[in-house]
């Protein structure tokens, strides 16, 4: 057997697998105050910075700017008021911005859209290109891009760590848009709404889980997913209560580090599924994922008789419980972990797909959207299986799949 960067089997010999890891990580009370010498490892020291208007709302933009007071860098130009969808429009204006004020480098501050922004404008300058659409798709891009630094909020998607970007509602992909720096601080952090940590929490368990639960992985993804899953599973259960700083600046780090695993995998079935319904609905796909996930490892175990890996309930109940456990229960027990997990975030996550009032035709064009993107790795049949579940009891996993 032989094992790919995404863990399929290719046949073969030997086992093998691939896996970057580009991102450095700072995290801490103070971390921004490291990125003006981070930047300087990089020759750069005048960035453009791109935030997200409720960053300057809560005076973050101000926390940021007064972190480098005391270094060298300038900030060449400051764009507080990213709008909540990537456009190529903006991205075009602050490409230009970005050339007038002679940046050589750019800091996200927040996350999603800002982020996403920043790499598209990074892919503009650094190129030359007259459009970034022609690196629509997968491995497009062939060279490094200019320094980048991301500084998330606890809002995140999960994907600001990863290898892509999502502009105009298309999703470029390249190992050359890994941020050179994920800067984690407890001052952006910790202004994060409940509702929007729930959502990114939920995200981020969900490609964790399906990067590492099942069979075929490989050990660097299982490291990043296990210690994110750590993480989530401790300060989850905090919410909708806020987790606090600690918990914040905690769950932050497992969303960098679900990004760095999601990157290093293949999208899951779960993945696929939320995202089209987020298309199709505009349901938030952290919400989706949340419901999903339990119906999804119902549907591996019950119905393609698939094992979950033991080590799951490793990373979740730590090893006093796994060792207590029998092995031949542990996968099981994992799984009643995690459904008793989103139990508890019953006021932030709708029991089911139908608490959603989501039409038929709605979830079967979803459905249809998931088959297609899964590039033959998911099909119709399993994804209309696993939303026919959702809609039913998603959550609580009592009566499980016919068998």
């Amino acid at each position: 057997m032989r094992r790919t960067r995404a863990g399929a089997t290719t046949g073969g010999g030997a086992d093998i697998y691939k896996f970057l890891g580009h991102t450095k990580f700072i995290s801490g009370a103070r971390a921004m105050e490291h990125i003006p010498y981070e930047l300087a490892g990089f020759d750069a020291g005048r960035p453009l910075v791109i935030a997200e208007p409720g960053i300057a709302k809560k005076g973050l933009a101000k926390k940021f700017l007064s972190a480098l007071a005391d270094s060298n860098m300038t900030v060449g130009a400051l764009f507080d008021d990213a709008p909540p969808y990537a456009s190529v429009a903006v991205i075009g204006d602050l490409g230009a911005l970005f050339r007038d004020r002679g940046c050589d480098s750019l800091v996200a501050l927040g996350d999603g859209p800002a982020v996403d922004i920043a790499k598209g404008v990074n892919m503009l300058v650094t190129t030359g290109v007259d459009s970034i659409m022609e690196f629509e798709g997968e491995n497009l891009l062939s060279k490094r891009l200019k320094p980048s630094v991301v500084v998330p909020a606890c809002g995140a998607t999960g994907l600001e760590a990863a290898n892509r970007a999502t502009i105009e509602g298309r999703t470029f992909v390249s190992d050359f848009l890994f941020p050179d720096l994920v800067c984690i601080d407890a001052r952006m952090v910790k202004s994060a709404s409940p509702e929007a940590i729930a959502g990114a929490s939920l995200a981020a368990f969900a490609h964790c889980v399906e990067a590492a639960a099942f069979p075929h992985n490989n050990p660097m993804t299982d490291m990043y997913a296990h210690a994110a899953i750590q993480f989530l599973y401790e300060h989850m259960r905090r919410l909708p209560r806020s987790p606090g700083t600690k918990g914040c600046v905690a769950l932050a780090n497992a969303f960098a580090m679900a990004g760095v695993v999601f990157s290093n995998a293949p999208a899951g079935i779960v993945h696929l599924l939320a995202t089209a319904l987020a298309d199709e609905t505009g349901v938030p796909a952290g919400i989706a994922m949340g419901i999903l996930l339990p119906c999804y490892l119902d549907y591996k175990t019950g119905v393609m008789k698939e094992d979950v890996r033991e080590e799951l309930l490793l990373a979740m109940a730590g090893i006093d419980e796994y060792c207590a456990t029998p092995e031949k229960e542990r996968a099981l027990k994992s799984i009643a972990l995690l459904k008793g997990l989103l139990r508890g975030m019953k006021e932030s996550l709708p029991r089911t797909l139908a608490d959603l009032r989501i039409p038929p035709y709605k979830l079967k064009a979803a459905a249809e959207l998931a088959a297609a993107r899964g590039d033959g790795r998911v099909d119709l049949k399993s994804c209309t299986a696993i939303l026919d579940r959702a809609c039913s009891a998603a959550s609580t996993g009592q009566e499980g799949f016919p068998q």
